[in-house]
């Protein structure tokens, strides 16, 4: 077989896009010519890759397959290219990395890992940050890049989406719907007193008080700045919480309960940094994608962190121990 790290390209390409032309305009080729080698290659193969229609692109299972580890090929080709070119510059200097608490749930250990592994020169700042400053410390620029959950006023910041995480509805153990057998719906608790998060920004407190879900302004009873005080509010039985699934594994409390919730949206995990971007916040980048392509399994399960009854999972997602190509 004759295959090629750019037929790898236009396989992972169209598997984002779902769509040909979109895909073809990413690759800065023709549509037709597109199209031509994904059947040359699927004829090498001997698979279908794509189920295409007048109407709609889907990745068959082999096309899923085969994806999976196009990815991880083309990451070790980047990252072959990368470590040289980092080598041949000699970059060094610190990298401060602003976050809140839990960073990157699971993945903020092999972020750290692929950093060191990309650029051992360059030393790293971990600054976590309470809630008051939703920038994670880049709007005073205090830091060189950061992992935020938006929305904030990002003006002059450049955010890029790594992953998503449900919220969840976290109870005292003794609330009417401790024991509910399932997910439930955020309209049965709009009555009920709510953590208020202490932020500079109001809109993205609102977020966290499920502002778009209301029609009047909710009755809140205790400010938290950080996940800590908002789960030891939460133990009080004095308040519900609107959090981040993420908190039922890394900041379980006595007395919490954890539900999972029907309509409301996720949170969106992001990198952030100033324009224009500077080397070191291209570097937390490149090694976020290796990231994400070396642990598929662990990006899933945390936007999709269940148990058999739809309530939050408590144990963490550990990467599993393999060898980076």
């Amino acid at each position: 077989m004759n295959v090629e790290l750019r037929h790898l390209r236009y396989v992972v390409t169209v598997a984002e896009e779902l769509n040909f032309s979109r895909a073809a305009d990413r690759l800065y080729m023709g549509q037709p010519a597109l199209s031509a080698r994904m059947r040359d290659l699927e004829r090498q193969l001997g698979v279908r890759l794509f189920d295409r229609t007048t109407r709609s692109v889907e990745l068959t299972s082999a096309g899923e397959a085969f994806v999976v580890q196009a990815r991880l090929a083309l990451s070790s080709v980047d990252t072959a290219i990368s470590n040289a070119q980092s080598a041949a510059r000699g970059v060094t200097g610190t990298l401060r990395l602003g976050f809140f608490a839990a960073a990157l749930l699971e993945l903020t250990g092999p972020l750290l890992d692929t950093l060191h592994e990309l650029a051992p020169r360059v030393e790293v700042q971990l600054r976590q940050y309470t809630w008051i400053d939703p920038t994670a410390g880049l709007a005073a620029g205090e830091v060189d890049t950061a992992i935020v959950r938006p929305p904030f006023n990002a003006r002059g910041l450049r955010l890029r989406e790594v992953m998503t995480e449900p919220r969840v509805l976290a109870v005292h153990r003794r609330h009417h719907l401790a024991d509910s057998p399932g997910p439930i719906s955020f309209q049965r608790v709009l009555h009920e007193p709510i953590t208020s998060r202490v932020t500079a920004d109001e809109g993205w407190r609102d977020f966290w008080l499920g502002a778009s879900h209301r029609s009047a302004p909710p009755e809140t009873t205790l400010a938290v700045r950080n996940l800590d005080e908002e789960m030891q509010a939460v133990a009080s039985g004095r308040a519900v919480s609107l959090t981040a699934a993420g908190a039922a594994r890394f900041y379980r409390r006595p007395g919490v309960v954890f539900l999972g919730l029907t309509d409301v949206e996720s949170s969106v995990i992001s990198l952030a940094h100033r324009h224009p971007s500077q080397p070191l916040a291209a570097l937390v980048e490149r090694a976020t994608d290796l990231v994400l392509a070396r642990h598929p399994a662990i990006v899933a399960a945390i936007a999709n962190p269940w148990d058999s009854v739809g309530h939050p999972l408590t144990a963490s997602f550990e990467p599993p121990s393999e060898a980076h190509a």
